[in-house]
């Protein structure tokens, strides 16, 4: 194995990490988001707060959550069918769908959570 090709292997190993750890925290920001929504939900109750739109915040970062489990799924067969590509020397791009998928509903997570935080701030504000 030549310089090159250590140097690749090194910026792909710490692509996956940095991938891992973004999808992680996503699927964190949501759950604690949710979390704190149900936590703080009895004391808003009890001083008189209208708490109708707390089910539409919930059901964002629940799916934000759910979105964030998707990408790290699609991920991982989208990395499991490149090393399988690369043990059998196939230069095919298999895993491509998968990655752009992966891509895809991990946008979604943030704007599920950006979206629950302005549902949950705008109806307390009115």
């Amino acid at each position: 194995m030549d310089y090159f090709e250590s140097k690749q292997i090194e910026r792909l190993k710490a692509t996956i990490v940095y991938s891992q750890n973004v999808i992680k925290n996503s699927f964190m920001l949501n759950g604690a988001a949710a979390i704190a929504i149900m936590t703080y939900a009895g004391k808003l109750k009890e001083k008189g707060f209208d708490l109708s739109s707390l089910p539409i915040s919930l059901l964002l970062f629940a799916l934000g959550s759910l979105f964030a489990v998707l990408c790290g799924f699609f991920a991982y067969i989208a990395q499991e069918q490149l090393a399988a590509i690369k043990c059998l020397g196939d230069e095919k791009k298999i895993g491509k769908k998968y990655r752009m998928l992966s891509k895809l509903v991990g946008v979604f997570s943030p704007l599920c959570f950006v979206a629950g935080l302005l549902v949950g701030v705008i109806y307390f504000w009115q």
